[in-house]
């Protein structure tokens, strides 16, 4: 029998919990509001657990955001696989399910319910699967929960105990760099400016939260970037905090066309969001995983769980995305702090990590 020592239900999900599900509904009409290409698109994403993980009885998506990806799940796995779909907030289940109605999804072997990814139970039964998705969440998690290392590493512990032996843990997130330089960040339109003073004046002040979630969550919290003031028309700062400003704008872009936000949105939940994950294992100072730090965190502690299994790599890549890095370069321009280009690095920025680890016997 599987011990539950590696647990900690004293993690406060409460406050994530309350944020997402007052979120606006233009957000969620807009996740909501998939369409054939999304489909195909989340298809190929998920894709490298088909390729590791040719047949299971059951699989967990972890964030079922607006069921498309239970839905791309569901197509490389078909009947019998049972797939279970867990999200914090509960807006995101009714989504979920008017996506299904919409687009005709059979929900035959199809299980949402609302939980959070450090403690993963359907109506207070623990749930066994051979596969899980975890695409863009564990951010999430490390970003909305106080303690966040404390959390992120429950998180983990949580997803691989809820893993069967020979199960497959798909990873999916953004991918820090592997350079920690200084770099001068250029702005070459003027709206980015106006993003620039409205993100480095609000990010991580959590300003939609209540005064409790926001008092909980500042004294956890030491994720501090100190964003200069704009010297011309560029500002001098660390490789990693350029990427999350970056990151974010783009995200900031999408989400204005989508009509899921208003300009200079202080409700905007990734105004909240670190996108790159620090090493849970040093506390002082902001120290981004890069790929392989991440996954050795994450192999390290499979092998620490009280059970006797251990992790296998089982597939992995870091890619940049073309459209992503054109994207960079339209709006920035890079270079160190005696202004040599260093346009090279774009391609760090835009990068994504995906990897698959089996939880094997020992």
């Amino acid at each position: 029998m599987k011990s539950d020592n590696n647990r900690d239900s004293r993690l406060k999900v409460n406050f994530a919990k309350e944020q997402l599900d007052g979120s606006s509904d233009e957000y969620y009409r807009a996740i909501g509001n998939s369409k054939k290409k999304d489909l195909t698109s989340f298809i190929k994403k998920v894709q490298p657990l088909k390729f590791v993980l040719s047949e299971a009885k059951s699989i967990l998506s972890v964030g079922v955001g607006g069921g498309v990806e239970i839905n791309a799940i569901r197509t490389l796995f078909p009947e019998p696989t049972t797939i279970y779909g867990i999200d914090i907030a509960k807006k995101s289940i009714e989504v979920t399910n008017k996506y299904f109605k919409k687009n005709k999804v059979s929900t035959k072997n199809i299980v949402l319910f609302e939980g959070s990814a450090t403690d993963i139970k359907l109506d207070n039964n623990r749930i066994f699967v051979d596969g899980i998705v975890v695409s863009s969440t564990l951010h999430e998690v490390f970003s909305y929960i106080p303690d966040s290392r404390k959390a992120w590493v429950s998180a983990v512990k949580e997803l691989l105990f809820s893993l069967n032996k020979n199960g497959v843990l798909f990873i999916r997130d953004f991918a820090a760099p592997s350079v920690s330089i200084k770099v001068r960040m250029y702005f070459r339109k003027k709206q980015v400016i106006s993003f620039y003073r409205y993100f480095s004046r609000h990010y991580r002040n959590f300003d939609s939260w209540t005064e409790e979630a926001k008092l909980n969550m500042h004294s956890t919290d030491n994720i501090k970037f100190d964003f200069p003031i704009i010297k011309d028309d560029y500002v001098e700062l660390s490789f990693p905090a350029a990427c999350e400003i970056m990151l974010h704008y783009k995200n900031y872009v999408d989400h204005l066309k989508r009509g899921m936000i208003q300009k200079s949105d202080l409700s905007w939940k990734e105004l909240n969001e670190v996108y790159l994950i620090p090493d849970p294992d040093i506390l002082d100072i902001y120290v981004p995983m890069t790929p392989s730090v991440y996954i050795q965190k994450i192999m390290d502690i499979t092998n620490n769980l009280q059970e006797n299994t251990k992790a296998k790599l089982e597939w992995a890549d870091v890619s940049p995305r073309k459209k992503t890095v054109a994207f960079f370069k339209k709006y920035f321009y890079l270079s160190d702090c005696l202004d040599n280009s260093r346009e090279d690095l774009f391609d760090q920025v835009s990068s994504k990590m995906e990897f698959c680890i089996k939880k094997v016997s020992r």
